[in-house]
């Protein structure tokens, strides 16, 4: 751990929203396997939009809000060839 991490609760969070006039909360750039992780409550999303992230075996994640209602992209990971590869076509 780098010790930039903070804990909350979900009373604290619950806190937060109604203070704020927010519904959820998204967060970002925490490695999750699936692309995102929902938690809280279902009132907290972690999102990851990197796949295979410094050669981890996750998935990539974005989401899309309309018309109050949240939709979670999964970005499948797929090996990029190397360059040496794609010079040789």
């Amino acid at each position: 751990s780098r010790g930039t991490a903070h804990m909350f609760s979900a009373e604290a969070l619950e806190h937060f929203l109604r203070s704020n006039g927010f519904s959820h909360l998204v967060r970002a750039h925490e490695v999750r396997k699936a692309g995102f992780q929902v938690q809280q409550h279902a009132k907290m999303v972690t999102l990851f939009s990197s796949s295979g992230y410094c050669g981890a075996n996750n998935e990539a994640c974005c989401i899309l809000a309309c018309e109050g209602k949240i939709r979670f992209i999964r970005l499948e990971h797929s090996k990029v060839p190397r360059l040496g590869s794609l010079a040789s076509r």
